[in-house]
């Protein structure tokens, strides 16, 4: 049984924010399997779309997102009493302004006492996972070159596309940890890297910030049977180095349709996030060094 008292009716207790492919949809499965744990089967983002006129969708207003706070009580009125709910909605760590004064909004004097997951991954490595994520999903057919170009994700943007083109903007951590660290008192981090070495040590560790009984952990062996069945190689091994990666948010990245990347373009990639590993090295006070890539001094 869960030893978590709800903050408020009808809402979560505890928010994975993201970020997009970084983990977070790893440790959901983890947590829908846990017997004390509900969560949504879909991802809702409420504190974000509540606000807005479209949602994951490109130009389609009618995408069955939740904007009405009525109607996100409702999404939780199927868990039991004893249950602990959650939600799993990476545009909350995207868009965190937005999150944050909704989540403020929602659960007037309560709202510090939410519960804040976040997962981080190396912010290159995050994005490509995230392009061919998209391209998986039939919703990307530009090549990565183009689709990650600052020029062509303003354009998108600017024509109401969905945020989850952004690739590079969901890669910038820094603002958004500071802002949830400030405005939450429980914030816990995990670390993609970490997940691969030793994921049963996270999902110890997971349930220990949550207050759920790890012993549930022997559902661990039956997701990741379930999930990582076969090993199928790594294609961006200039990225990633030689090791074949363990399947975490639910696709494998494929090589057939992955185009080459060049030398100049992962120096410009790396480039783009040096300043926010900084900041988040820093913050967090973590060794992310091995994030800065070829300026790694």
């Amino acid at each position: 049984m869960s030893r978590y008292n709800h903050i408020a009716e009808g809402l979560p207790d505890f928010l994975v924010v993201g970020a997009e492919q970084a983990g977070g949809q790893w440790i959901k499965n983890f947590l829908e399997e846990h017997p004390d744990v509900y969560l949504p089967s879909r991802n809702l983002g409420y504190f974000v779309y509540s606000e807005r006129d479209n949602g994951y969708h490109p130009n389609q207003k009618e995408d069955g997102i939740v904007r009405d706070l009525g109607d996100y009580k409702f999404t939780y009125s199927h868990a039991q009493p004893n249950h602990l709910r959650g939600e799993y909605a990476p545009i909350y760590m995207y868009d965190w302004m937005s999150a944050i004064r909704n989540i403020k909004q929602a659960y007037g004097a309560n709202y510090r006492m939410v519960k804040i997951i976040i997962a981080l991954r190396n912010p290159v490595h995050r994005a490509l996972a995230h392009y061919q994520d998209q391209v998986e999903q039939g919703i990307e057919d530009l090549p990565l070159s183009e689709a990650l170009y600052p020029d062509t994700i303003i354009t998108r943007l600017n024509n109401y596309d969905s945020d989850f083109f952004d690739y590079l903007g969901f890669s910038f951590y820094a603002d958004a940890i500071t802002a949830y660290r400030n405005t939450f008192e429980n914030v816990h981090f995990f670390w993609y890297d970490e997940m691969i070495e030793d994921e049963e040590r996270v999902f110890r560790s997971l349930c220990q910030f949550l207050r759920l009984d790890s012993e549930a952990i022997q559902l661990r062996k039956r997701i990741s049977q379930s999930m990582a069945t076969e090993v199928k190689p790594n294609p961006f091994t200039s990225f990633f180095g030689n090791r074949p990666k363990p399947l975490f948010d639910g696709v494998w990245i494929k090589e057939k349709n992955i185009p080459s990347i060049s030398e100049e373009f992962s120096h410009k990639l790396y480039g783009t996030f040096i300043e926010d590993v900084e900041r988040v090295k820093h913050t967090l006070l973590k060794n992310v060094d091995h994030w800065k890539g070829p300026y790694l001094s």
